[in-house]
């Protein structure tokens, strides 16, 4: 015991030097994620995501609800928190004080650790937005949503309130990556615009069964009957929805394993730097290993 006594502090000044952040990026992590939550970007994309809830919690509607709590409130949050994190990280080009900090002992990818580890700041406030849906569409009342017309409950489990807030973070990650890769918020409104294109086919229009439906960042893990159009709520007289019977819980176990390596690997590749060899080569392995991880 006493001979590998000597040992414990070597051990914790390794850890500390190679993986825990440093004093340095903490703090600057700190500054980064108040700058995010006080950005305009950020704010307005809460704002519509506050309205979707608002606007449907007046609608009787448990599946929608159910839809809405699971993820796709969290949009609008998500792309403000892309917007965000692209901007932080073209920050000193656009105030050309690249050189500058060239000068400084810190390498760029402190101030990109930085960047990311401030990401870590949306997670309360997303967390609140859950609450706040939880509670006011009355997810804790007994049995959970009536999520079908022919009065099918269903309680949403903490993987299923989980995606809005990792959603969230991944989309800032992108952000930073694209601001390493092509350094454009061109780029980045472009990727906002291709991700709800590809978003609203599969997760709005289809269900845990259609094709791609767990590779999106925000899936729609509901299971219906195919070609069973009812009623969407009760009281409705025209069939309008497919009947839900159930939701794919396991399966969105694993999308939530997607989206946290999705921000891993974006990070990862933001880390790298643009400059060196292979940062292509690290995308190209962090879309194989994603799209892996959404089909398994």
């Amino acid at each position: 015991m006493n001979a590998a006594s000597p040992s414990l502090p070597l051990v914790g000044r390794y850890l500390e030097r190679r993986w825990l952040p440093s004093a340095e990026v903490v703090a600057l992590a700190r500054i980064e994620g108040r700058r995010l939550l006080c950005h305009p970007a950020f704010l307005v994309g809460l704002t519509l995501s506050v309205l979707m809830i608002v606007a449907g919690n007046s609608e009787n509607d448990g599946g929608l609800h159910m839809f809405l709590l699971s993820g796709f409130a969290f949009l609008p949050l998500a792309a403000g928190t892309l917007v965000v994190g692209n901007l932080a990280a073209l920050r000193s080009r656009r105030d050309a004080t690249d050189e500058l900090y060239g000068t400084l002992p810190r390498p760029r990818s402190s101030r990109t650790a930085g960047q990311l580890l401030g990401l870590a700041w949306t997670l309360p406030a997303s967390g609140f937005l859950v609450a706040a849906a939880y509670v006011a569409f009355g997810a804790g009342a007994e049995g959970g949503f009536v999520v079908n017309h022919i009065g099918a409950r269903h309680s949403p489990a903490v993987v299923e309130l989980a995606q809005g807030p990792l959603m969230v973070v991944a989309f800032g990650a992108i952000g930073i990556l694209l601001a390493r890769v092509a350094p454009s918020p061109i780029v980045a409104a472009l990727m906002i615009v291709a991700i709800w294109a590809v978003e609203i086919p599969t997760a709005v229009w289809g269900s845990a069964e259609s094709t791609g439906a767990w590779l999106v960042p925000m899936s729609n893990h509901a299971m219906v009957q195919p070609g069973s159009w009812v009623p969407c709520k009760p009281g409705d007289t025209v069939p309008g929805c497919n009947l839900v019977l159930g939701y794919d819980v396991s399966g969105m176990t694993g999308h939530l394993i997607y989206l946290v390596g999705m921000t891993v690997l974006a990070g990862a590749a933001a880390l790298v730097g643009r400059r060196r060899r292979y940062p292509l080569a690290v995308l190209a392995a962090a879309l194989v290993l994603a799209t892996a991880l959404g089909v398994g």
